[in-house]
């Protein structure tokens, strides 16, 4: 609800009001936005620059400020967005992504949707996203405990790339198969499996005091859009 409020923003005023929201979500959850900060400041670096193409014109030589504030004013929307859907990859595992998906739209299977296999695929997403920065990143390691780089910690010079992406892809495509071997022994896609519940969820108290918090910021959103 959040989310699609602050995308529906076309004011300077309510993007304000959305950044405020945002921040306080987002300050006692600081621990877990930390580790995306490389990409937050990537995305906000590849704004400033697509801002200045689109406000820079040739004939005549000139800068259009309304048209690159604009950019910067949608690109800030999806920013708010973005990382108000980061958090999420540290406080919900998994597993918890798909028994939810599993609870609420089940019954959609009488009617032929392949529910489990769009939950399956969306935790697989969710478990795959953390297991490719943790990849990379060991792969960086090991190019500076080898003297291969003197670049800063946790990064690789523009050169070494390519290099580095060869044996990267390789890793990722033995992990892809020792998940698919793991999926197949529990027997999943298997037309005669009958999967057991170990875990269902239960809306507590607390979701409903975030549900209740966020329709009140949606609402305030919606009406100052």
């Amino acid at each position: 609800m959040i989310a699609t409020t602050i995308l529906l923003q076309h004011s300077w005023a309510g993007l304000a009001v959305a950044a405020a929201l945002s921040l306080a979500v987002l300050i006692p959850l600081r621990a877990q936005i930390r580790p995306w900060m490389k990409a937050i400041r990537a995305y906000v670096i590849m704004t400033a620059v697509i801002a200045i193409i689109s406000g820079v014109h040739f004939a005549p030589f000139s800068f259009d400020w309304e048209a690159a504030l604009q950019t910067i004013q949608r690109f800030s929307g999806l920013l708010l967005v973005m990382m108000l859907g980061l958090p999420l990859m540290g406080l919900v595992t998994p597993l918890r992504v798909q028994r939810s998906l599993e609870q609420t739209f089940g019954w959609l299977s009488r009617f032929n949707v392949p529910v489990m296999s769009i939950a399956l695929t969306v935790t697989l997403i969710f478990r795959f996203i953390p297991l490719l920065a943790g990849e990379w990143e060991r792969y960086v390691k090991i190019a500076h405990a080898r003297g291969k780089v003197t670049t800063a910690a946790g990064s690789l010079p523009f050169r070494m790339l390519l290099p580095a992406m060869v044996p990267y892809i390789r890793s990722l495509l033995r992990m892809a198969e020792q998940m698919a071997d793991a999926l197949e022994a529990r027997g999943i896609g298997h037309p005669l499996a009958m999967p057991t519940q170990g875990l269902r969820l239960k809306f507590s108290r607390e979701d409903i005091v975030i549900v209740i918090t966020a329709a009140a910021a949606a609402i305030i959103l919606f009406l100052i859009r």
